[in-house]
Parts: structure tokens; sequence; C-alpha cells
């Protein structure tokens, strides 16, 4: 089997939710890709972030798998948790949760060492 020459580089930020499902999804159809630390929110699940290599020919693969797995979403959170660090039964406001980030870089060179 002949190797695709590594072209592109994705940075894709998801929420932490979608983040396994979207890792799974990659790594069925064949991508490798590197995690990098994401952030800790005070409400939710933080996001991930990944780093993937990948030939350009696959570019349009790649986009459908994250449109597939990280859709946006609405789900209720408590108003005082967007003030406070403390969560409370207070009034829920409606927040969209979800979807990601995609940047789909040109590379050079990539060496795999």
């Amino acid at each position: 089997m002949t190797e695709l020459r590594i072209d592109r580089l994705a940075l894709i930020t998801s929420t932490g939710a979608q983040a396994s499902p979207l890792e799974e999804a990659l790594k069925n159809a064949g991508f490798q890709f590197t995690i990098m630390d994401g952030n800790r929110p005070l409400v939710g699940d933080g996001d991930r972030r990944l780093l993937v290599g990948f030939p350009d020919a696959r570019s349009q693969e790649l986009i459908a798998i994250v449109r597939e797995t990280c859709q946006p979403f609405r789900q209720y959170i408590p108003a005082q948790a967007i003030l406070s660090s403390e969560l409370s039964a207070g009034p829920m406001v409606e927040a969209r949760l979800g979807g990601a980030t995609l940047c789909i870089l040109v590379v050079e060179d990539f060496i795999q060492i």
C-alpha cells in the first residue's frame, strides 16, 4: 500500500463531551492525531484540541467526520454559573454548546520521527 504524502494539518477544537466520539470516528477512518490539553470551564466538559496530519485528498472526508460528530446543541445551565464559580439551583439560561472549530493549514514538510 502506498502511503499518501501528508500536506495538510488540521487543528480541531471540540467540546469534551463530543471529543471521544470524534476521536473514535477519526481512528476508524484511519486518521492519526495528537491530543493537546484543553481548558477547564466552570460549566461543561471543557475543550479538546486535536492536531491531525493528512493528505489533501482526504480533506472532505475529515470535514464530514467533524460535521457528523460535533453538532451544536442547546442546553439549560444555571445563570449563576456564568457569574460565579458556584453552581446553584437558581435561574436557568439556554446556552448553545457543542460544535467544533476546524482550521486546515497547508504543510510544506511533514517529518514523523
